[in-house]
């Protein structure tokens, strides 16, 4: 042997891992990506729906672990359903919840809540049911 020493070869590492400092806890996950799960949990997905949009191996309980070291709420997140509305609808809706003293988002739970409790579809809705 010549007396130098030979490096150890390199380990090798995930793509996306990164270093912040030595002794840092290694990231595998890019801002990216955890910017994609954070949208898709603010759309109201389970993280078991949002562990299947992925399809790269991080399973659900992952994504719950780390919401919580995120600091985000799992408790009260409650899966909804997203309604397009057009802009002049928007506006009125805007105007009629603000005279009730509520947010647009809650005038329409209320609307929706006692329709669907009460069964009022035909009530509400004329006979073509495709008024739009």
């Amino acid at each position: 042997m010549s007396g130098k020493r030979s490096k150890p070869p390199p380990t090798k590492r995930h793509h996306s891992e990164r270093f912040r400092f030595p002794g840092a806890r290694t990231e595998r996950w890019t801002n990216a990506k955890a910017a994609w799960i954070a949208f898709h949990l603010g759309q109201q997905l389970s993280s078991v729906d949002v562990a299947e949009l992925m399809r790269d191996g991080t399973s659900a309980p992952t994504i719950r672990r780390m919401i919580k070291l995120w600091g985000l709420p799992m408790k009260g997140m409650r899966r909804g359903i997203v309604v397009s509305i057009p802009r002049q609808s928007r506006v009125r809706l805007e105007k009629l919840a603000s005279k009730r003293g509520i947010t647009p988002e809650r005038y329409l739970d209320r609307i929706c809540f006692f329709a669907i409790r009460d069964d009022m579809f035909d009530a509400i809705v004329d006979e073509g049911g495709d008024d739009d």
